[in-house]
């Protein structure tokens, strides 16, 4: 089960795909695999009814397809049950109770897949599922995009032109890389161990980067009369925050006794050189435009919105977790520990305590703790 595929399958051989999640990531991905002949895609969704049996994608003004759905349900028996792979698309904090849910459909032999694979997955799924279950985590998310019309239509207005996939076992990562790239048609590298996904340099740090540099040089006044862009306006404080919170990660990347070298530092990711051609990029990143900075309206004008997934999920199931794997390779993360002091003042939470250890409610976020991880090669060899 699970990578015994191939494009020519006959309709009777189709490979089986259950997509959890009724969001935009799980619009696309159900749109580009409904589109090919030898993928069946379910989608497991609190709102079937509202789906269509075929979902549109629309790419710029570039191009458009269509993918057919096979079966969507809210019951898990009728969608996960001998599904080969089964994605979770759905929001990190959602991950444990959906695992929960699906757990007595789901065979050891399946595939879990994360899109993305970080936030803690590998974690989760060790907590609810036990050491035997097959995990592939991507890196990255493979699409910018936004639902038109729910379940029926989806924007996509960037596509990643290349993605990274970590498997647990690590030696099948080879193997789900040629999946991944003949599902969705994109460039698929593997990597060595799944802590290269577990240590992203996307959302986990480059979101709280951004709001740390915004509002910890307006604390004086939180009620903004203009609602910045959240990419368009990137500057040069974001970028350097974004730079070191990377130096951390690549620290705990070096004290990590295995190779790691498969991670893209920053500078190589966007291809440049220096903190204020990062700022430039980010800022001409077309797929990223007219999206504001996560803030409500107030009288007066806009303050900090505390409730969007920016705060919710980019920091606790990011930038914390982490932070929690630096504890246990016993390096020192400098960047790290004050942005995630400056959100939890905010946010009212103990994630880090006064002595800079992982506190109260960082552990009881899916961290490697959890599990009785205690050092640097108890952590890689768990994950092998």
């Amino acid at each position: 089960m699970g990578l015994d595929f191939h494009p020519n399958r006959s309709h009777a051989e189709q490979f089986r795909v259950c997509i959890c999640g009724g969001g935009s990531l799980a619009h696309s991905l159900a749109a580009v695999l409904g589109s090919q002949s030898w993928v069946q895609v379910r989608v497991l969704t609190r709102q079937p009814a509202r789906w269509s049996r075929v979902v549109r994608l629309i790419y710029l003004n570039k191009a458009e397809l269509l993918g057919k759905l096979y079966r969507v349900s809210d019951d898990p028996a009728d969608v996960v049950t001998d599904a080969e792979m089964v994605i979770l698309a759905i929001p990190h904090m959602a991950r444990e109770s959906t695992l929960r849910r699906i757990a007595p459909f789901l065979d050891s032999g399946t595939w879990l897949a994360g899109v993305p694979g970080f936030g803690g997955l590998i974690w989760t799924a060790r907590l609810v599922l036990g050491p035997d279950q097959r995990v592939l985590g991507l890196q990255r998310v493979p699409y910018v995009r936004k639902v038109v019309s729910y379940g029926e239509v989806v924007w996509v207005s960037g596509i990643r032109p290349q993605l990274f996939v970590a498997t647990v076992p690590s030696a099948e990562a080879p193997k789900a890389a040629i999946l991944l790239q003949a599902m969705l048609n994109i460039p698929t590298k593997p990597l060595n161990h799944f802590l290269d996904v577990c240590l992203s340099n996307s959302n986990p740090i480059f979101h709280p980067s951004r709001l740390y540099s915004l509002w910890t040089r307006e604390t004086s006044d939180l009620v903004w009369r203009h609602r910045p862009q959240f990419y368009e306006e990137w500057d040069e404080p974001a970028s350097r925050v974004y730079l070191a919170c990377e130096s951390d990660l690549q620290a705990i990347a070096a004290s990590c006794p295995t190779d790691l070298s498969d991670r893209q530092t920053l500078l190589e990711h966007y291809g440049v050189k220096t903190s204020s051609e990062v700022t430039e990029t980010i800022r001409r990143i077309a797929a990223l435009r007219d999206r504001p900075v996560p803030m409500r309206e107030v009288d007066g004008g806009w303050t900090p919105d505390l409730h969007t997934y920016y705060f919710t999920e980019d920091i606790p199931y990011g930038i914390v977790i982490q932070r929690a794997l630096a504890e246990i390779v016993k390096v020192s993360t400098p960047m790290l520990d004050e942005v995630i002091s400056w959100a939890q003042s905010w946010m009212k939470k103990t994630w880090l305590d006064a002595g800079g250890n992982i506190a109260v409610d960082a552990l009881s976020l899916p961290v490697p703790q959890r599990l009785g991880v205690r050092d640097a090669k108890d952590l890689v060899e768990v994950l092998r």
